[in-house]
């Protein structure tokens, strides 16, 4: 599909000038390539299914703005991978405002020792569904705000993750598909948190 129909696409807004002044086209898969020869690799699919074929040149002020990267290793996503979706992050147009559920939570430990601030991102895999909205204090009760269209389950576990320091992810949601599936009553529950190293 991207070698046929959407760099073709990409490169035909390009030469029109439709595309933005500062773009950035990455192609992320497991192959083995290096930028050069993904470039070399797109570039033979819009000579043969581009309505408009390079000329002048245009091909190379197009993809000096392709990137290539290998999104896994045996290990799982790599560490350009995340760096790339962090700095991709930062590009991303705001939305407006996502309704919100407030959620009281606890932390399962001495929130003297935790650095976990308001605002911190809550994820559930690679999808961010919320925030704190009050960092914990006392016996570490706190607020988070969890996107409507994610409500709490009973069988969801919340992990704050201390050893990940410039990881956006301390704080992840995890399910349980074994467990029974109730809604949390936002307005009496206590959602826990678990502490990990």
């Amino acid at each position: 599909m991207n070698f046929r129909k959407l760099t073709p696409a990409l490169f035909n807004l390009f030469i029109d000038g439709w595309m933005p002044d500062k773009y950035a086209v990455v192609g992320i898969a497991r192959s083995d390539y290096s930028d050069d020869d993904y470039r070399k690799h797109l570039l033979e699919g819009i000579q043969e299914f581009s309505r408009r074929k390079d000329q002048g040149g245009q091909w190379d002020g197009f993809a000096k703005n392709i990137s290539y990267l290998n999104c896994e290793t045996e290990h799982g996503k790599t560490s350009q991978y995340n760096a790339m979706i962090l700095a991709a992050n930062k590009y991303v147009r705001k939305e407006a405002p996502v309704p919100v559920i407030v959620y009281n939570f606890q932390l399962s430990a001495n929130t003297d020792s935790i650095q976990l601030a308001e605002g911190e991102s809550i994820y559930f895999g690679d999808r961010k569904i919320g925030t704190v909205r009050k960092k914990p204090a006392g016996q570490g009760t706190g607020q988070m705000e969890i996107s409507n269209k994610f409500p709490l389950y009973d069988n969801m576990d919340f992990f704050y993750f201390s050893s990940r320091p410039d990881d956006p992810r301390k704080i992840e949601l995890r399910i349980d598909p074994t467990r029974s599936r109730k809604l949390v009553d936002p307005a009496r529950a206590i959602v826990p948190v678990k502490l990990m190293k």
